[in-house]
């Protein structure tokens, strides 16, 4: 797969997620986690992740670091 991961301010991408989603099964079901992220991050930027407890920043990092895969989509 051939897809253009640049970024604004060196041309690439250091990280790269593009239109990641993940869901986990439960025993009531399928429950999604992240739906659609896409993510460039640079060489020498700095970023942090935010949000409520919940709403999947662990899985996105976990995704960054290649401890979990996502359920569709690419990380780079």
């Amino acid at each position: 797969m051939s897809q253009d991961i640049s970024n604004h301010s060196n041309g690439h991408a250091l990280i790269a997620l593009q239109s990641v989603f993940k869901s986990y099964q439960t025993d009531a079901g399928e429950v999604p986690v992240l739906k659609d992220i896409n993510l460039q991050i640079g060489e020498g930027e700095f970023v942090g992740v935010v949000g409520p407890s919940g709403s999947g920043k662990s899985t996105m990092i976990n995704m960054i670091t290649g401890i979990d895969r996502p359920t569709t989509g690419d990380v780079w």
